[in-house]
């Protein structure tokens, strides 16, 4: 896999992040607003919560070590993207150093710099240019392979 590949798959990862944690924060503000009667229907599963809470937790938590790495490996050949990824660790930061009086208001404020840190690293990395140049030289050297039996 190439360097634009792997920003690529932390961009959407990190949009697609930012996106689960808001929708599964409305779901939840939808439960605590219900009442009893309505929360036990079939429709809704709300026992599968701490299922998505774990999943949320865990692609967090990867996506947090996967960034810092990507951030040493971009200082060289594509420094556009490192604030997409400073972006997202700041939204981690944001989530570890809120007090939990606040974090209902932080929380929209984490999904946003997710969904920011996602596509600023989408839109840095669709204007890189690896460097690699296809010549006559590589296409000969390839013509063994791509020679048909006879």
């Amino acid at each position: 896999m190439n360097l634009r590949t792997v920003n690529a798959f932390f961009g959407y990862g990190l949009f697609a992040l930012g996106g689960m944690k808001f929708i599964f924060t409305i779901l939840l503000m939808i439960q605590g607003s219900t009442n009893t009667a309505l929360s036990e229907g079939e429709i809704i599963f709300y026992s599968l919560y701490p299922i998505f809470t774990l999943i949320i937790g865990g692609a967090q938590l990867l996506l947090a070590i996967g960034s810092v790495i990507m951030i040493f490996v971009n200082m060289s050949n594509q420094p556009a993207v490192i604030p997409g990824y400073l972006w997202g660790l700041g939204a981690i930061l944001l989530e570890v150093t809120s007090p939990f009086l606040f974090y209902v208001l932080v929380l929209f404020a984490e999904c946003g710099m997710y969904i920011k840190a996602g596509t600023s690293i989408i839109s840095k990395n669709i204007n890189y240019d690896d460097g690699y140049k296809k010549s006559k030289k590589t296409v000969k050297n390839q013509e063994w392979y791509l020679r048909k039996e006879k």
